[in-house]
């Protein structure tokens, strides 16, 4: 994966410069950028994230007994990656155990900043489901790859109805 651009040093790329209106929690971190996927900030080609994914389930219940493995992946993307990787790398998610995903957003702006110091960059987050079914707030939406071309889009969509109090579900469908 490509170093870091300015502004992206805590996910280790660019993302779309958005507000989520959903917190932030614990969960496995995937970066999609032009260069390739990231696994917690490590390189991980298509085939070696779903045994990532996986092994961090596993391993949650020895790292942190008595409490439940997160149902969310984290996914940052850089804006132009298309809409099909994102679902091609939810829908590896979504068979590794995760149910839901949160797009994560960092941004710059609006940072305070004191002397040389800078503060740190916010992270805000959008959840979609990876599963079919209405969620707890009564109205989803649904949004198929073809509504949204890449990160920058889909992400805007999925703000929207978040705003809007409606669970969203992405195009990742279940294997039958």
């Amino acid at each position: 994966m490509a170093p870091a651009s300015s502004g992206a040093n805590e996910l280790g790329v660019e993302t779309p410069t958005l507000e989520g209106p959903d917190q932030l929690e614990l969960g496995p971190l995937v970066a999609i950028s032009a260069s390739g996927i990231a696994f917690d900030h490590e390189p991980v080609d298509d085939s070696g994230l779903e045994p990532r994914l996986l092994k961090y389930r596993t391993n949650f219940a020895i790292l942190h007994p008595g409490e439940a493995a997160p149902h969310d992946v984290l996914l940052a993307c850089s804006p132009s990656v298309s809409s099909h990787k994102i679902l091609s790398v939810l829908d590896t998610a979504r068979r590794s155990g995760f149910d839901h995903a949160r797009l994560v957003f960092e941004n710059t702006r609006g940072r305070p900043s004191t002397g040389t110091e800078k503060a740190p960059n916010r992270l805000t987050a959008a959840r979609v489901s990876l599963i079919d079914g209405v969620g707890p707030e009564g109205l989803t939406s649904y949004i198929p790859s073809s509504e949204a071309l890449n990160c920058a889009e889909l992400s805007e969509r999925v703000i929207r109805f978040r705003r809007a109090g409606q669970t969203v579900t992405l195009g990742v469908r279940a294997s039958h």
